[in-house]
């Protein structure tokens, strides 16, 4: 009896080591997409910080199947070359600045509402099935989400709460705040539009690799936890987090 209680100790640190390992990953990701200040990039993309956090990647995507302990195993070669040798502050300002600004000819911009029917759940609206707005189900969603967990969303975000970079980090918040089962279910729910936009990111060439791996990352880890049914469970989650 005293041995399996040791197990399960041993058991529950270890899910808790790989809950936090998570979350870490999650807040890279979430910082790759948005504006962080310099010090905070150049902490992150260090050595020893950024082997942690493919390392974290490796983990994380482990569970799928005995295959991945190997990134080449989820994403293509030239992207594991560049996820190993992350942008500078200078390259990734220069990047965010060229694709991830609205309105420009080669604009990549991160947000869910861009690559989704503007709504599916008014479509007496003329335009509700249209794509390319901002916006829609998915910005309503996650706003009301944040507000319900007591927070508010970010001013750089009041246009678009279903960025990319506020999506992985309210997940990373979620699996931290003990909600590791509504952090999972967040994951398997709200990153299926990523198929869709890394289209964008491919019709950018090499100087998106990066993004397209760090992308293509984040899809293959919330495949983990997708539901097994096409059915939304949104109010479900809405309804743990109040």
């Amino acid at each position: 009896m005293e041995r399996t209680k040791a197990q399960q100790a041993v058991s529950k640190q270890s899910e808790d080591h790989q809950t936090d390992s998570l979350a870490d990953v999650l807040s890279t990701i979430s910082h790759c997409f948005a504006h962080v200040p310099q010090n905070v990039w150049e902490a992150e993309i260090q050595y020893g910080n950024w082997n942690n956090f493919l390392t974290g990647c490796r983990s994380a995507l482990t569970p799928l199947d005995d295959r991945a302990c190997v990134l080449e195993n989820w994403i293509s070669t030239p992207e594991v070359e560049a996820i190993k040798n992350p942008p500078s502050y200078e390259e990734k300002t220069q990047f965010a600045s060229h694709h991830f600004v609205g309105g420009l000819p080669e604009s990549a911009v991160p947000v869910e509402s861009l690559y989704c029917p503007w709504s599916e759940t008014d479509m007496r609206i003329p335009f509700a099935g249209e794509k390319g707005m901002y916006g829609g189900d998915s910005a309503v969603y996650m706003k009301s989400l944040i507000e319900r967990m007591g927070m508010q969303v970010p001013k750089e975000f009041q246009a678009c709460p279903d960025h990319l970079s506020l999506e992985a980090d309210l997940a990373a918040v979620i699996l931290r705040s003990g909600g590791e089962e509504q952090g999972h279910m967040f994951l398997g729910e709200r990153f299926g539009w990523l198929t869709r936009y890394r289209l964008k990111l491919l019709r950018l060439g090499k100087e998106a690799y990066f993004y397209l791996a760090i992308v293509d990352v984040l899809s293959a880890i919330s495949l983990r936890w997708a539901p097994d049914d096409d059915e939304s469970e949104d109010d479900e989650l809405e309804d743990k987090a109040s």
